[in-house]
């Protein structure tokens, strides 16, 4: 099980989050939704430990961590060096971890369908995104999260990106997701982590989960949409 307790996050005077208490379990899809510049990105650096300037505890299995080796995280902004091939990227995450190939690439390749033999750099977007969802999925992670994973994907691979999120949690695995396509994460998610307002507040009711609309949209917006129509 992954924690945080008094989990709080500052730059300088301005407090993102502030004394955050959240229990993750296994084989649960936990989606994080939040305005823009609200601390998704910044919430999911500090689960990671890619961000270690935080107060407050983040534990896995009870125990505080320097990293997760069995943690995959595919963050929003992706970067890939110059001049390497799609194959060399999936190899490199193998590596990273002391794993054999033994089928796995080729078996998520089938379905993802990516040029492996071509540099990243004549990839576009879409197919870069789905590289670095195979470079997770390979490594058979037990925590998996993705931060925007939808952005730049086509319809097809979105609703492929949907079933094989879903397939992690029938294996028990921990999905923690963030994405602005609210009705996708309304439909596969089990809980709903709502950053708003230097607050983390859980939402587990699926019921409740198109109300968090109306906290997301600013009131005087709406006033001056019915104006202007």
């Amino acid at each position: 099980m992954l924690t945080i307790k008094n989990l709080t996050k500052r730059f300088g005077d301005n407090v993102l989050f502030k004394n955050v208490n959240h229990a993750f379990e296994e084989g649960k899809i936990i989606a994080v939704i939040g305005k823009n510049g609200a601390g998704k990105t910044t919430f999911f650096n500090t689960i990671t430990k890619a961000d270690n300037n935080f107060e407050g505890q983040v534990q896995y299995q009870g125990k505080s961590y320097q990293k997760i080796n069995d943690l995959g995280y595919v963050p929003a902004e992706l970067y890939f060096y110059p001049k390497i091939t799609g194959i060399e990227y999936l190899n490199y995450f193998l590596f990273s971890r002391n794993l054999k190939n033994n089928g796995k690439i080729e078996h998520w390749n089938q379905l993802f369908q990516l040029p492996l033999q071509d540099y990243v750099d004549s990839y576009s977007t879409g197919m870069k995104k789905k590289l670095a969802i195979m470079g997770v999925l390979i490594q058979n992670n037990s925590i998996f999260i993705f931060d925007e994973p939808y952005n730049g994907l086509d319809i097809e691979s979105c609703l492929l990106l949907d079933k094989i999120i879903l397939k992690l949690k029938s294996s028990n695995k921990l999905v923690i997701i963030s994405s602005h396509i609210l009705a996708s994460l309304y439909e596969i998610s089990d809980q709903i982590l709502l950053i708003n307002n230097h607050e983390i507040k859980a939402f587990s009711d699926k019921k409740e989960f198109k109300q968090l609309n109306d906290l997301l949209i600013d009131k005087n917006i709406e006033l001056a949409i019915e104006q202007l129509v």
